[in-house]
């Protein structure tokens, strides 16, 4: 497997307490999914998706996800796990979400994100290095937008 590690800082004109609200409602979260088809939660931590990225070589079959939610420690640290299957092939990503409030302002949120992301060959990879950015910039102007 081929690894590429993503990671970033995003800062919310919102208070902590808010922002992890945020990350912990799916139903936000989901509306901010690119290209979502489809979501439904299997439990209370682990959620199944299907997304269709018109931009994607496999045309416009859907992509199926499964997101888990391995550790919380509110509000401060979520962990999480995604499996996307692609061409028959799986990519792991482990992320790491950390709220802290901003030294400027006590009504700001700065999130820092990890992401490892594990493709099984190269052209996933190169395929993944190519969205990644585009994927998670619209992402977090749409969490962004929803406080």
């Amino acid at each position: 497997m081929m690894a590429m590690n993503v990671s970033g800082l995003v800062s919310f004109t919102a208070p902590q307490t808010a922002v992890w609200q945020l990350l912990t409602t799916p139903e936000q979260l989901c509306g901010c999914l690119p290209g979502l088809q489809t979501w439904q939660p299997l439990s209370d931590r682990r959620f199944e998706l299907e997304v269709v990225w018109q931009f994607a070589p496999n045309g416009h079959k859907p992509i199926p996800i499964t997101i888990e939610w391995t550790r919380l420690q509110p509000p401060i640290t979520l962990d999480t796990t995604a499996v996307l299957t692609f061409n028959q092939q799986q990519i792991e990503i482990n992320g790491r979400f950390s709220l802290s409030p901003s030294a400027t302002s006590p009504q700001q949120t700065d999130l820092h994100f990890e992401l490892a992301i594990d493709s099984p060959n190269s052209f996933i990879d190169q395929l993944a290095r190519n969205l990644a950015p585009r994927l998670i910039d619209n992402y977090f102007v749409c969490l962004k937008a929803q406080l």
